[in-house]
């Protein structure tokens, strides 16, 4: 949830070495006295993102850049995201997700062909917070800009099912927001890396005004028809991309 061009040339060198060994203290900084605490991200923000995602495919691999506007809102349980995916090849695809915890409800909107596409999904996990897990490893401190902002480093691993996720995140020291991020998604069978990514947040801004509250959570017409969640009239490769930009979503593929 990510900043600057230069980010595609070190996706492959930096997410390469995230997977932290015990002896990785200090390699992301200089480790502080007085070590920080886990911290959650504040309650209500918007940010735009930058990601970039380098897929394993065989003997080649794809890679791909998300862009993204987000409003994170976890009082009254709800995120929604708007995504741009842009290929290397000149392609590119509009997406658009709710997902409202309160209501148990996420909605996927998609353009596709010049026409709007809405899935309508039970959500039954529940709202998790943003926050530095308990367990997370604090790996160092620094500054940017001449010290004109402070950050900490935190390593964390996350075990789903196939795949371990190794993962680095940079967040401002006194307000613990996320400004970089980067892992790996690795096989814990074989040690075999299935994807690499590199994630930059610009333009946070804490609140979430009228306006972004009318661009962000407004639920299409569409969404509420009988044909929501025709997926017949979904090409299979969008479908799942659909669901991949939802990780929220439980009907599986």
């Amino acid at each position: 949830m990510f900043h600057l061009w230069f980010g595609i040339l070190v996706v492959a060198l930096v997410a390469a070495e995230v997977q932290v060994p015990d002896d990785i203290a200090g390699v992301y900084g200089e480790l502080r006295d007085d070590k920080p605490e886990p911290c959650c991200a504040p309650s209500y923000s918007t940010f735009k993102s930058t990601h970039f995602l380098t897929y394993s495919l065989g003997e080649g691999v794809s890679v791909e850049m998300q862009r993204a506007s987000t409003a994170y809102d976890s009082v009254s349980k709800r995120t929604a995201s708007k995504t741009h995916l842009g290929f290397f090849n000149g392609t590119e695809e509009y997406y658009h997700t709710i997902d409202d915890y309160a209501a148990g409800v996420s909605y996927s909107i998609a353009r596709f062909s010049g026409e709007l596409t809405c899935r309508v999904n039970e959500l039954k996990k529940r709202f998790q917070e943003d926050c530095i897990p308990e367990d997370a490893t604090y790996v160092g401190s620094h500054s940017l800009g001449d010290r004109a902002v402070e950050v900490d480093s935190w390593y964390m691993l996350e075990k789903q099912p196939g795949q371990d996720v190794h993962r680095v995140s940079t967040l401002q020291t006194d307000e613990c927001v996320l400004l970089y991020s980067t892992a790996r998604y690795v096989s814990p069978d074989t040690g075999v890396t299935f994807t690499t990514e590199n994630n930059h947040i610009t333009d946070f801004k804490l609140g979430i005004c009228e306006s972004e509250e009318e661009e962000f959570f407004h639920v299409p017409d569409i969404c509420h028809e009988r044909a929501a969640n025709d997926d017949s009239k979904i090409p299979a490769e969008l479908l799942k991309k659909i669901t991949r930009l939802s990780p929220t979503l439980t009907r599986g593929l």
